[in-house]
C-alpha cells in the first residue's frame, strides 16, 4: 500500500509539470559573404527555439533563405521520431525566412 501512495505522488508531480514550456534556443553565428546587402544582419542568423509541452514541440527557426531548407528541416524533424502536424514558413527582409513548426513526440 505504501508503495502504491509512493506511485501515486510521483504521478501527480509528474502531472502538475505537464504546463512547465522547457524552452531551447540555439544560436549559431553568421557572417555576411561580401556580395551580402545592407539588410544582412550578423547577430541572428540561423536561430533556433523550441518548446514542448507534454507531447507536443513547437520549434521557430529564423535562418538565411536557402532551397529546399523547408524539406532538409522536415527530414531533421522526422529523423528524431517527431511527427510535424503543421507549419508555415515566411519570408523576412531579402534574404531570410522565419519557419515555425508544430511537431508531435511519436
Amino acid at each position: 500500500m505504501k508503495q502504491l501512495k509512493q506511485r501515486v505522488d510521483e504521478l501527480e508531480k509528474q502531472d502538475k509539470n505537464v504546463g512547465v514550456m522547457p524552452v531551447m534556443v540555439l544560436q549559431k553565428p553568421y557572417s555576411c559573404e561580401t556580395n551580402c546587402d545592407d539588410d544582412c544582419n550578423n547577430n541572428i542568423l540561423p536561430e533556433i527555439e523550441a518548446r514542448v509541452i507534454g507531447k507536443e514541440v513547437l520549434i521557430e527557426i529564423h535562418c538565411e533563405k536557402q532551397n529546399g531548407i523547408e524539406l532538409k528541416l522536415f527530414n531533421h524533424i522526422e529523423n528524431l521520431q517527431l511527427f510535424v502536424t503543421g507549419s508555415s514558413v515566411l519570408p523576412f527582409g531579402k534574404s531570410a525566412i522565419s519557419i515555425t513548426i508544430i511537431a508531435q513526440v511519436n
